[in-house]
C-alpha cells in the first residue's frame, strides 16, 4: 500500500512539473551586442564597492578582525586565453 502512495504522489510531482514545459518556437541565436566594457567595468565597480560596505560591517563580527578593502580591481575575460 506505501509503495502505491508513493508512486502516486511521484506521479503528481511528474504532472504538475510538465504542465510547467513550454516549446519555444523558433531558432535559438546569440543576442545583441550588450553593453560597452566601459559600461561593465562600472558596474563592476558598482559591486565592489558594495560587497566592501557591506563587508565593512559585517566582517568583523563573523570573523572577530577589520575587513581588509580590495586593494585592486582586474576584470579578466573568460574569452581571453591570457587571462
Amino acid at each position: 500500500m506505501r509503495t502505491r502512495a508513493v508512486l502516486a504522489a511521484w506521479s503528481a510531482v511528474g504532472l504538475l512539473l510538465a504542465g510547467c514545459a513550454q516549446v519555444v518556437p523558433g531558432q535559438p541565436r546569440p543576442a545583441a551586442a550588450g553593453p560597452s566594457s566601459f559600461a561593465r567595468v562600472d558596474t563592476a565597480q558598482t559591486a565592489v564597492a558594495a560587497l566592501q560596505t557591506f563587508w565593512r560591517t559585517q566582517f568583523p563580527a563573523a570573523f572577530g578582525h577589520p575587513w581588509r578593502d580590495i586593494a585592486q580591481f582586474v576584470p579578466v575575460h573568460a574569452r581571453d586565453p591570457d587571462a
